[in-house]
């Protein structure tokens, strides 16, 4: 695992009514199946993920992931609660989800287009672009949904839930919640180590209850390595 993280973003500053609606955004969540995705995807290579921070972040004692025991959207999806939000959202809609014209991209647009119209019955349209035209388009917030990607500057969950903060300039998706923003604010004088990353486990639970974003896989590479090597951290800093 090498620290970037793959996802989709939702819009949320108001263009698009359907993503502005909660219910919709977990809908989406709840109907990938992200085992299979991965499958499909990524031939199995990369790691299944329902959250946006790199689970291979050190934490007080481990990992952030083995400790931040999120409560997250099921890998294998959950169609039932899927169906329930949508029917709490809307009856019909029809969604475009924006990607890079690589044919990677493709595959990932056209297996979740799959799972969200078997499970929810919804009609989504793929709009392929450049790649450079996907990340004017995150910037000028001009799309539904759109591919996303990010790894760590740093090991520090913070690098990734800055993202979401309402202040970054990296917040693609309008997201925008006082919670979220007071936890984040926080961290970044907070000295108590523990203390410190449970504000983040926090920060993160509260992306993960809002549906603000579609978590997808953490990214591999895989290395040979010699036996009488020990000790090495792979995980780098994109």
């Amino acid at each position: 695992l090498n620290g970037n993280v793959d996802y989709f973003y939702f819009n949320m500053d108001g263009s698009c009514p359907e993503l502005a609606n909660k219910n919709m955004r977990l809908a989406l969540n709840y109907a990938l199946n992200r085992n299979e995705y991965n499958e499909l995807v990524n031939y199995g290579y990369y790691k299944p993920s329902n959250g946006l921070v790199f689970s291979g972040l050190t934490g007080v004692e481990s990992t952030y992931g083995e400790e931040s025991n999120l409560n997250s959207y099921p890998l294998d999806g959950d169609d039932a609660k899927a169906k329930e939000y949508l029917n709490a959202a809307l009856s019909e809609v029809t969604l475009t989800l924006t990607t890079s014209d690589n044919e990677s991209s493709k595959k990932q647009a056209e297996v979740c287009q799959e799972m969200w119209n078997s499970t929810l019955g919804i009609n989504v349209e793929i709009e392929q672009v450049t790649y450079n035209e996907v990340l004017t388009r995150q910037a000028d917030g001009e799309y539904e949904i759109i591919w996303a990607g990010w790894g760590s500057d740093y090991d520090d969950p913070y690098s990734y839930l800055e993202l979401f903060m309402s202040s970054s300039a990296y917040n693609y998706s309008g997201f925008k919640n006082d919670q979220y923003d007071q936890l984040m604010t926080a961290t970044q004088t907070e000295v108590d180590t523990a203390k410190r990353m449970d504000m983040m486990h926090q920060a993160e639970q509260i992306l993960i209850d809002e549906g603000a974003f579609l978590p997808q896989a953490e990214r591999e590479i895989h290395y040979l390595i010699d036996d009488d090597v020990k000790d090495v951290t792979f995980f780098y800093c994109a």
